[in-house]
């Protein structure tokens, strides 16, 4: 337990700086970590005959992906007339074909199973992670943008926010010149389908009465829709409740 709150003290900080105070770059060479080690640890655990030299190829597979989706999304520009992240995984997938084929009727084959759990590893969990690297190239807020929704979507608090600060550095110190707020609302369906977000300026009553809180609502949503009701209005005043100082047009 011990070792675990050290992980935590320690650990999430440096996240937290790569993720959103670091350049892209520092992103992308920890996706390529996490993406790397993942798929290393999904192939060890659940594949049967996986021989030594896979694993190396199965993990440069991997961060080669990662290194050129950054460099094609950074340049806009593909050095080949398809992306070479497409090209990465055909070479993958070729070549656990490839050891399938080789080691057939061997005393231990890599079989049709460690094929699909190395497509899996070395595919679907680069393309994964890789969203990490995409949502920082738009904003380091936008990183955390998944665990919000995750959180307020369990938690049934549908109203969030982005802060924004500005910090400048001159003469007479290090200050924070301007900050702000951009308000957000978890939006889904029924069946919790199509969950996005809006900011709270683009959000409408339209929307509002079609939103599956309405449906499914908590004692909390309860307590709060007595003096809040889940409206465009009820939601303003709800954000100018809790910030009234960044809502000055609500």
């Amino acid at each position: 337990m011990k070792q675990r709150w050290l992980v935590v003290a320690i650990g999430l900080p440096l996240l937290l700086l790569v993720l959103l105070a670091c350049p892209a770059w520092a992103t992308m060479l920890l996706v390529c970590a996490i993406a790397g080690i993942a798929a290393y640890e999904l192939l060890h655990t659940a594949g049967e005959n996986v021989p030594a030299d896979f694993y190396w190829g199965l993990v440069t597979t991997v961060v080669m992906q990662e290194i050129w989706l950054f460099k094609e999304e950074m340049s806009g520009t593909y050095d080949l007339p398809i992306s070479t992240v497409t090209i990465f995984r055909w070479i993958l997938v070729m070549m656990a074909f490839l050891f399938a084929v080789i080691s057939y009727g061997k005393e231990k084959p890599f079989t049709f199973h460690d094929v699909a759990v190395a497509i899996i590893g070395g595919i679907v969990f680069p393309a994964m992670y890789s969203c990490i690297g995409l949502l920082r190239n738009v904003s380091p807020a936008f990183v955390l943008m998944p665990f919000v929704i995750a959180f307020i979507g369990d938690s049934f608090s549908m109203l969030g926010g982005m802060a924004k600060v500005s910090i400048t550095k001159d003469s007479s110190g290090t200050y924070i010149s301007d900050y702000g707020m951009n308000f957000l609302v978890t939006h889904y369906t029924a069946g919790r389908g199509a969950i996005t977000t809006y900011f709270l300026d683009n959000y409408t009553d339209e929307l509002a009465s079609q939103h599956a809180i309405l449906t499914e609502p908590s004692e909390k949503f309860m307590e709060v829709n007595k003096n809040y009701p889940f409206t465009l209005a009820g939601l303003k005043a709800l954000a100018k409740s809790i910030c009234p100082d960044l809502t000055p047009n609500y």
